[in-house]
């Protein structure tokens, strides 16, 4: 992946549809994050090494905090290589056909419902207007999906490559790292979230999911990348660098590049854990 090419962010977002007051205690940070939900208009900034490193202190062991950090880095990881592998191997006649890639991923059809959508989708306005600039793999209602990765993985730096060589996982597993991913951001953070606005209205406990029913299978998340040519003007382009989007230019009416117009998830709470390598690598700056 070319830095010149693409902005290098991955995002992964969990839209949920249908663990007290110690601030440096695991409910104490959700429940911090819900007051400021409500100074913010519904918006939190969680941060995630905090969460992790709480996580560790109360289950008093070193090694969970480190297999999850490991699965963030992972995770991310694999999206990488399975974006490279499926545009590598994306045919026009297959996408048009909205089948399967030649590595045998699921093609969306955009003119499916994108509440049920499972599999990837190109950086096209045809894959909605929030999609113009992004490419991703999609996860509906608790449906995953593999990509064989052998042979195809990306050369990785830091903690992602210690995670990766590690005994323990030996080599990737992408349908694997995409679950220990949904489990952080479901189990974890969304439901820890939710249980901390169950105290703060005084709801009975687990009141969310007796009104709404299991989300763990009522949930769509998504693993997306940025298809941004950065390389404008008279900057030359790098020979080896991916096709860039092929989608017109993305502008306000300053002259300010809009990659993601604003809008609002219809979500009962979405989860979005960003990726910048150099920047926030691994979601953990």
């Amino acid at each position: 992946m070319s830095s010149e090419q693409r902005s290098g962010i991955m995002e992964s977002l969990l839209a949920k549809r249908n663990y007290r007051n110690d601030v440096d205690s695991l409910d104490g940070i959700f429940d911090q994050s819900v007051k400021e939900l409500e100074l913010n208009g519904g918006f939190s900034l969680l941060p995630l090494q905090q969460i992790i490193s709480s996580v560790s202190a109360h289950s008093h062991s070193k090694t969970i905090s480190h297999d999850m950090e490991c699965a963030v880095a992972r995770a991310f990881s694999s999206a990488r290589s399975a974006f490279h592998l499926v545009r590598e191997t994306l045919s026009e006649k297959s996408h048009k056909n909205y089948s399967k890639s030649t590595c045998g991923v699921p093609l969306i059809d955009p003119d499916t419902d994108s509440g049920s959508w499972t599999g990837y989708h190109n950086a096209s306005e045809i894959n909605g207007r929030y999609n113009q600039f992004r490419e991703g793999f999609v996860f509906s209602n608790g449906q995953l999906f593999d990509v064989n990765l052998e042979g195809h993985n990306e050369v990785r730096e830091g903690n992602e490559l210690e995670c990766i060589t590690e005994k323990s996982h030996p080599g990737i597993n992408f349908e694997e790292d995409m679950e220990e991913l949904f489990h952080l951001m479901h189990n974890v953070v969304a439901d820890g979230v939710l249980k901390a606005i169950e105290r703060r209205l005084s709801l009975p406990p687990l009141y969310f999911h007796d009104q709404l029913g299991p989300t763990k299978s009522s949930s769509q998340w998504h693993t997306k990348r940025y298809i941004i040519d950065t390389g404008r003007g008279n900057v030359e382009q790098n020979a080896q660098c991916e096709p860039k989007n092929d989608n017109p230019e993305s502008q306000s009416g300053n002259g300010v590049d809009i990659f993601l117009p604003v809008h609002t998830d219809p979500s009962l709470i979405s989860v979005v854990i960003l990726d910048r390598p150099g920047v926030n690598s691994n979601a953990m700056g």
